[in-house]
């Protein structure tokens, strides 16, 4: 097995494993010490706690995102069906309703992860 090291250098190894436990000799070593960041002027705004609805949101964003992702699925089997295939309008119907559940799904996440961030957020 060829064995690519990211800076250019390569060496044969007798299988991945090997290799592995060569980066992470590697990695245990590294060349440069890491720099220290710069110091803050100004530190970032605190990030506020959930209020008692985003709490609540919060507890239920799981179980909406795994309906929303089940709702998705289904359409997407459903465009695959035979009988849709073959019908053009039906296909682009279902398809445009596959395109807003997928939006929605990508909405949920995307609130999910801004409600985690307020969690992890240093007080």
């Amino acid at each position: 097995m060829l064995g690519l090291d990211g800076q250019g250098g390569a060496e044969l190894y007798a299988d991945y494993w090997q290799w592995e436990a060569a980066q992470g000799r590697a990695v245990a070593k590294p060349e440069k010490e890491p720099q220290a960041a710069p110091a803050r002027v100004a530190a970032p705004a605190a990030k506020k706690k959930l209020s008692y609805l985003e709490a609540r949101e919060w507890e239920q964003m799981e179980a909406r995102i795994l309906e929303a992702e089940g709702e998705l699925e289904a359409l997407q089997k459903e465009m695959q069906s035979p009988k849709v295939v073959s019908d053009g309008l039906r296909l682009h119907a279902c398809y445009q309703k596959a395109q807003a559940a997928e939006a929605r799904v990508a909405e949920l996440y995307a609130r999910w992860a801004e409600l985690e961030a307020k969690i992890s957020a240093p007080s």
